[in-house]
């Protein structure tokens, strides 16, 4: 029998728009398999909330058990037509024949109490199928599947089914069959106890109840679901099944935090990757060592595990509770110098120091021997004049060292650290003198920046990192600091790069010179093309606005506002423009009115 079916979602003041699409991409999954058997056409109405089908049942019954109690959202469909409809072929039929008399008609469909002929071929294989099941025997069931049968379980949802990977949809017996294999792996059956069979020609409809211990947890999860199975030459060629994800995904997930630190003591990547995507803090500390993962990961060399910890947003610089050392002291430690690379490319201070013993990550290394990592440290510029908290300089690092280690190896080891911070020493000092644009710039002499470039130096060479006021800066940072304006016009003409970053401060150019109070060189830089007018410090947060406002500069802060600076940018501290202008200014500066007007602070 055909019908014209005609629903309206009626949800309003009864769940939410977000529960409203949840409910309707099940309902979309139960009706598409309506669809594929052949028993329904389904059409959305546009811009209304209706649905019209067009159902073909067997009965006025089947049709109401399917829409009353088989509907995922039968609760909140009201059916506002059902219309009966017949075949226009055989309408034109009885319109030729004038409409025959009932007894001239073909003999009656099978009343609802008369079974179809193929139900008891459905009986027989359903029954085969949950007696496998039920034993345990996957031969057995696998045998009951027809080769191309098509096994809808749940919702194959991007992300959920990482976390569940049985869930989805499995086209041929070959896929059904590794979908167990995974679920076999993952999880053991406890109990598995199948309720109750409604059988409708070839379908059946099967509530079951489930129980299974996550082996990764050790947590159970205990579900009732429904499996609708369709059946075709002595086979199921396809069945659907109908749970709540989330009993299963909660034992999934379990003590996510328990379960990444075990994967970073293990270097165990595949078990962080099932917390991590899902809400695991990248940054979990272990309570009992004070370690985070990050650290735990670096300090054992588990590679894959680091690289994987800061895709997800580990911090590098965390430091641990105990001592107050970061990843990359915990990597140099164990003489790991691929995680220590991979550390220091994230962006982990290379010079931070312990909070403890203020040992940096180069004196780790020293200290335990990594001769590579050493190596790979010195050639980034790790500082080698910090002195230890307890006096030491790194020289008597060293000796120290060689003193309490007696075993050739590492008196081997020892001697060739020395030897690379020998070859360091005497490359700062070529360095040094090989400076000649940064010594002009210092000097503020403009013959000697003009005889440099002509000599080939670069503009963007960097005064090596030797403890000094110059370290890793640029001949233009330097001039706008010190003040050196003509200096500074001759280096932004040449191209210089006015958005150079020091590393000590994380400055640019104007922060030097708008902290500095050089109005000329504010002008000059403010008005350069490329330039970046909100840079804010790595240190505080501050932009160029924000420094000349802080120390008083109100020039500097004029000429910056004249250019366009932005006023809603605020430090780390939260201090915005305005509030340091009534400061350092006076309430009644006109400074202070001008920036009255801004926009809510933005940190």
């Amino acid at each position: 029998m055909l019908f014209f079916v005609q629903m309206r979602w009626n949800y309003q003041g009864r769940i939410s728009q977000d529960q409203l699409w949840d409910l309707e991409a099940l309902e979309g999954e139960h009706g598409m398999e309506g669809v594929r058997s052949g028993f329904v056409q389904l059409y959305k109405v546009v811009s209304q909330h209706r649905i019209i089908a067009i159902v073909r049942a067997d009965s006025l019954d089947d049709l109401d058990r399917n829409s009353m109690g088989w509907l995922p959202m039968r609760e909140y469909l009201e059916f506002e037509a059902v219309w009966a409809l017949r075949d226009y072929e055989g309408f034109l039929d009885d319109v030729k024949a004038k409409f025959p008399p009932p007894g001239a008609r073909p003999p009656a469909l099978p009343t609802p109490t008369q079974a179809p002929a193929n139900e008891a071929m459905t009986r027989a294989v359903v029954d085969r199928w949950f007696g496998a099941l039920g034993r345990g025997d996957g031969a057995a069931a696998l045998a009951c599947l027809a080769d191309d049968v098509v096994w809808l379980n749940g919702p194959g949802i991007a992300g959920l089914s990482d976390i569940v990977p049985w869930l989805g949809e499995f086209h041929g017996r070959a896929a059904v069959e590794a979908s167990f294999v995974v679920w076999n792996q993952l999880s053991q059956v406890r109990q598995f106890e199948v309720r109750k069979v409604v059988f409708n020609g070839d379908e059946a409809f099967a509530v079951i109840h489930e129980v299974a211990t996550i082996k990764a947890t050790g947590l159970d999860y205990d579900i009732e679901f429904i499996q609708r199975i369709r059946v075709a030459n002595d086979r199921i060629a396809s069945w659907h099944s109908y749970w709540d994800t989330a009993r299963g995904i909660v034992p999934f997930r379990g003590d996510m935090r328990a379960r990444l630190i075990r994967a970073a003591e293990r270097g165990d990547r595949d078990e962080a990757m099932l917390v991590l995507p899902f809400g695991a803090d990248p940054n979990t500390v272990d309570p009992t060592s004070g370690l985070a993962v990050l650290a735990i990961a670096a300090a054992r060399g588990h590679e894959p595990l680091v690289r994987c910890l800061l895709d997800h947003g580990a911090e590098p610089n965390l430091t641990d509770r105990r001592g107050g050392g970061t990843a990359l002291h915990k990597a140099c430690q164990g003489g790991h110098a691929g995680a220590a690379r991979m550390l220091v490319e994230a962006g982990a201070w290379i010079d931070a120091q312990v909070a403890t013993t203020g040992h940096t990550p180069l004196l780790e290394a020293i200290w335990f021997k990594s001769v590579e990592i050493v190596r790979d440290l010195l050639n980034r510029d790790a500082r080698i004049d910090l002195k230890t908290y307890y006096g030491f300089t790194l020289d008597d690092h060293i000796a120290y060292a060689l003193k309490v280690s007696r075993g050739a190896t590492d008196q081997k080891s020892l001697a060739r650290i020395q030897d690379l911070v020998a070859q360091r020493r005497a490359r700062d000092r070529r360095r040094q003198e090989g400076a000649a644009l940064v010594r002009a710039a210092l000097a503020g002499d403009r013959a000697g920046l003009e005889a440099a470039l002509e000599a080939g130096a670069g503009l963007e060479e960097r005064f090596p990192v030797v403890g000094g006021f110059e370290d890793g800066h640029t001949a233009l940072l330097v001039a706008a600091r010190d003040g050196h304006e003509d200096c500074v016009a001759d280096l932004v003409a040449a191209g210089a790069d006015v958005n150079a970053v020091e590393p000590v401060f994380g400055a640019v150019p104007l922060h030097k010179a708008t902290y500095n109070g050089h109005a000329g060189i504010t002008r000059q830089l403010a008005t350069a093309a490329g330039i970046h007018l909100d840079a804010r410090g790595a240190s505080n947060g501050y932009t160029p606005l924000l420094d000349a406002l802080w120390h008083g500069f109100a020039d500097c802060a004029a000429i910056l506002l004249d250019a366009g600076a932005r006023t809603d940018l605020v430090g780390d501290d939260g201090t915005s423009a305005r509030d340091l202008a009534a400061e350092k200014l006076g309430p009644d500066h006109p400074l202070v009115a001008r920036l009255g007007a801004v926009p809510s602070p933005v940190p």
